[in-house]
């Protein structure tokens, strides 16, 4: 029932995969109720639906059915495995909730949130990292300086080390985004090359993470280097960026606002237009309205 979404991201039809997972979580519910199994399968595999459920419905602008489905996979999370090394994605699923949140820029929703448990140290990091990006867009980049430096902190801390997100460190998972965090400060004191070049490392090092559906950072930096790019006047830069990230995630709405953007921004008309178009068709469900590629 769930795996042809994992075909259907990779050729950008997000709408099917949305639907592939409904009939999975439906499914799962009813197996893991009447049966009550054990094992990793309603440990992981069961909020792994959910986790691909939001993804996918968020690269469509569902916005609504992403956090619906972000607070049914955090719900079902066992705390006491979560802080098992290697079990360290249940903490991953833990944080979607404030994941989908920030993808749509719900800012004052982000800081309502409760307290991660203080024995998940990489939820503990992404929620400073998610504060500090809510404190900066609602003009607090003094706040926001104090929660990176938090995130710092818990990236420091020894006992994060062994932890892995299914297939990638929580270490390199967590650097990327104080990356990301790091370059908003910059970009809002005026140090616009220093906050690209601080994105382009964001972005390498999520190249260099091993493949897994949903990323272990399903935030795509490239969207916010894109947006970047063309706040400080380099279209063509950003074009590269945006068709890039469309190489990754074919058909995503976020990418396609930003590249036919681009293109606009380049005189190219027709370009922009055909593009604008297919951003349409991936928006043609979405449940919200956006101006940029990421925030």
């Amino acid at each position: 029932v769930h795996m042809p979404a994992h075909i259907f991201i990779r050729v950008g039809r997000y709408i099917d995969a949305i639907d592939r997972n409904h009939h999975a979580t439906h499914a799962d519910e009813r197996y893991v109720h009447a049966e009550r199994p054990r094992g990793l399968y309603p440990l992981a595999y069961y909020p792994h639906n959910y986790d691909f459920l939001a993804f996918a419905a968020a690269m469509a602008g569902r916005r609504g059915e992403a956090l619906d489905a972000a607070r049914a996979a955090a719900d079902i999370v066992d705390a006491e495995m979560a802080v098992v090394p290697e079990l360290g994605g249940l903490q991953n699923y833990r944080v979607l909730p404030l994941r989908m949140l920030t993808r749509f820029g719900r800012w004052e929703e982000v800081l309502a949130e409760p307290d991660m448990p203080s024995d998940q140290r990489f939820a503990v990091g992404f929620q400073h990292w998610a504060r500090g990006l809510a404190e900066l867009k609602l003009g607090r980049p003094e706040r926001a300086r104090a929660e990176l430096a938090r995130v710092r902190t818990v990236l420091a801390e020894p006992a994060l080390a062994p932890f892995i997100l299914w297939w990638n460190p929580a270490t390199e998972v967590l650097r990327l985004g104080s990356l990301v965090l790091d370059a908003e400060l910059a970009l809002a004191d005026g140090r616009t090359e220093h906050a690209v070049g601080l994105l382009e490392e964001a972005v390498a090092l999520e190249d260099g993470l091993t493949y897994d559906e949903p990323p272990a950072w399903s935030l795509p930096p490239r969207q916010v280097l894109g947006r970047v790019l063309l706040e400080c006047g380099r279209p063509a830069d950003a074009e590269r960026v945006y068709r890039a990230d469309l190489a990754r995630h074919p058909e995503n709405g976020w990418s396609l606002l930003g590249l036919s953007q681009a293109l606009a921004a380049q005189g190219r008309s027709d370009e922009a237009q055909a593009t604008r178009l297919r951003f349409e068709q991936a928006w043609r469900t979405a449940d919200v309205t956006v101006e940029r590629s990421a925030y």
